[in-house]
């Protein structure tokens, strides 16, 4: 398939992804900005949330809303999503494999898709070390010659 025209249901990542995942208006939708759910603790932290996956990821898609994987899936088709994710957190009901994605490879957390070399990615349920420095995206990074 080619796509060549594209509306985004909403101007930031999550609820754009919630639109398009599962094809609710954004007045319908559940997910509409960017939560970082910080009711969970230190979630900005890089380094606490490399221990700890229950700071990494966002707020998950409610248990029973449909989704473009499920609907696919029901279809016979097997489903896949490779890139970034933040519709549900490591150890919730969110995350992309009970959502009718048979393989997801790649950031969980949007927090985490801030920085181009990241610690880890996620494939499936296991959380996959990468061999690069945990760097929070923040961090100032001096370059000397």
């Amino acid at each position: 398939m080619l796509f060549t025209q594209h509306y985004s249901g909403a101007p930031v990542c999550a609820p754009a992804r919630y639109v398009f995942v599962t094809g609710k208006h954004a007045g319908h939708s559940y997910i509409r900005g960017n939560d970082e759910w910080g009711s969970r603790g230190e979630v900005w932290n890089y380094e606490k949330a490399f221990r700890n996956p229950e700071l990494e990821g966002q707020r998950p898609i409610k248990k029973n809303t449909p989704t473009i994987g499920n609907k696919l899936k029901n279809a016979g088709y097997a489903t896949s999503i490779i890139g970034k994710w933040g519709l549900g957190a490591p150890l919730t009901e969110g995350i992309p494999n009970l959502k009718g994605f048979d393989y997801f490879y790649g950031y969980n957390c949007q927090r985490q898709a801030h920085n181009l070399y990241p610690s880890h990615l996620w494939e499936n349920r296991e959380k996959i070390l990468l061999n690069n420095e945990l760097i929070s995206p923040r961090t100032k990074i001096r370059f000397t010659c």
